[in-house]
């Protein structure tokens, strides 16, 4: 997908290094000889990688597996063995490609790593389908893991530098292209090397820093190939918080124009431009959502302020382009499990908080508050809030997961908690073709994140989907 890259990487990993604040620079340098290896390890697999391409909405009708695993045996960044069933073979730069059996199957555990594979959710076919491969995650603000050291006590240090830990981030990018990457926890003073590398990968985007002098905020890096941004919002959860805590988060939307349709009116009129808005359902738009809840397990009520806040930002979105096909896909760090008042809210439309306590409103840990979520309410009316009844909490986006909780059962994106899954993306108007696999919980691998593979201390999530035209069913 993106030519040169380990070329890009080589030239300007020593100056994007002169670039980090003096105080990061100070705690966190490498190494000299760690920092070549490291580097060198690097992009030798990136050389390896720039041997085949492939475009981000192609698809293969092999039987998926549910992930294959990096034999660290033969050095940093060989991927050379593959999980027990069909899998494949990564030495190219799309992770869609080629099946390979498993050579080293009697490994050490310790030297085998998981890495996510597309799973196919239909049959489709890839000549005559345009498809969209999207991906969110979290890639860990390093301000965050210096005042938290204490999380990472069984990761080596080397893996927690930020030089590094940013050079495997680039390097997930490379193996896994998408055409839109929703990012949470980017670190402002670090804006310039993301830009950096997204410009150079031919990609666009938005960025909406966290407020109250927060070090981080959300990024969304988009095809401007495949889309065109009409215009962007950002969703600050301090400003008009009741709720009595800090509620320093941010949430952001952009509306982007599809470029691609799959039945245009007039094929002269889509190759030039021309009367692109004339009447209503002319053209389509993605609205794309993306967000970080605050963390705070015993504060449900600030979550829960800062969810109804985002959902009636994106409701009144909707309202704006009315006149428009819309699709949505809605993504982030959610800090809240799929058995919670949160994804219920989300996914069903209404809830009760009359049924739930500030801590199971999201249930990342065990008995964390027992005082009823509606006992904190403020007695005004709030956004989503019913009329008639001051517990209840209602939305009619109709979102529904990519990852359904049946399919979270047993995996993990973060080690928080001995390995949970908070990080989500849910849709509308879209046809998901394939997801990415999550890690299992069988095998659990705290210090690997950040570790010899990811940058990060949470696993991406991601799905390759199709987009609906107005009344088109899902399952047509």
């Amino acid at each position: 997908m993106i030519e040169g890259s380990a070329l890009f990487l080589a030239t300007n990993y020593m100056s994007e290094r002169m670039s980090f604040s003096s105080d990061v620079v100070q705690k966190d340098s490498l190494n000299t000889d760690e920092t070549i290896t490291e580097v060198g390890n690097t992009l030798l697999n990136l050389n390896l990688a720039n041997g085949s391409k492939s475009s981000t909405s192609s698809s293969t009708s092999s039987t998926p597996s549910p992930g294959v695993t990096l034999d660290m045996n033969s050095g940093f960044g060989q991927f050379s063995s593959i999980a027990p069933g069909s899998g494949l073979n990564l030495s190219s730069s799309n992770p869609r490609l080629s099946n390979r059996s498993s050579n080293n199957r009697n490994n050490s555990r310790t030297n085998r790593i998981f890495l996510p594979d597309w799973e196919h959710l239909l049959q489709y076919n890839s000549q005559s389908t345009t498809s969209y491969t999207f991906i969110s995650y979290n890639v860990l603000a390093q301000a965050h893991l210096l005042a938290n050291k204490y999380l990472y006590k069984k990761n080596k240090r080397q893996h927690l530098q930020w030089e590094t830990r940013f050079i495997k981030l680039t390097n997930f990018f490379e193996k896994y292209p998408a055409d839109i990457y929703c990012l949470q926890e980017v670190e402002k003073n670090h804006l310039p090397q993301y830009a950096s590398y997204f410009n150079h990968a031919s990609m666009n985007y938005i960025y909406e820093n966290r407020p109250g002098g927060k070090p981080d905020g959300c990024l969304i890096a988009y095809n401007p190939v495949a889309f065109t941004k009409l215009d962007e919002y950002r969703v600050d959860y301090s400003e008009g918080n009741p709720m009595g805590n800090v509620s320093d988060n941010v949430g952001q939307i952009g509306v982007f124009k599809v470029n691609a349709r799959k039945n245009p009116k007039s094929g002269n009129d889509e190759a030039n431009g021309l009367n692109q808005t004339d009447s209503p359902n002319s053209e389509q738009v993605l609205i794309v959502v993306n967000t970080h809840i605050v963390y705070s397990p015993k504060n449900g009520h600030v979550k829960l302020w800062q969810i109804i806040k985002l959902l009636d930002q994106i409701r009144q979105v909707k309202e704006l382009y009315k006149d428009w096909t819309q699709s949505i896909v809605f993504s982030g760090d959610f800090n809240a499990v799929a058995h919670s008042g949160l994804w219920a809210l989300i996914v069903d439309g209404q809830i009760d908080t009359g049924r739930y306590t500030k801590g199971s409103f999201s249930n990342q840990k065990k008995a964390q508050s027992s005082t009823v979520l509606t006992e904190s309410l403020p007695r005004r009316l709030l956004p989503l809030q019913a009329e008639h009844s001051q517990s209840i909490f209602e939305h009619s986006l109709d979102l529904q997961p990519v990852y359904k909780k049946s399919d979270i059962h047993g995996f993990y994106t973060q080690t928080d908690s001995n390995g949970i899954v908070v990080d989500h993306i849910f849709y509308n108007g879209v046809k998901p073709l394939s997801r990415l696999g999550l890690w299992s919980l069988t095998d659990y691998r705290p210090d690997q994140l950040p570790g010899d593979v990811y940058g990060s201390d949470h696993m991406p999530v991601g799905f390759q989907f199709e987009l609906l035209e107005a009344g088109e069913l899902l399952g047509n």
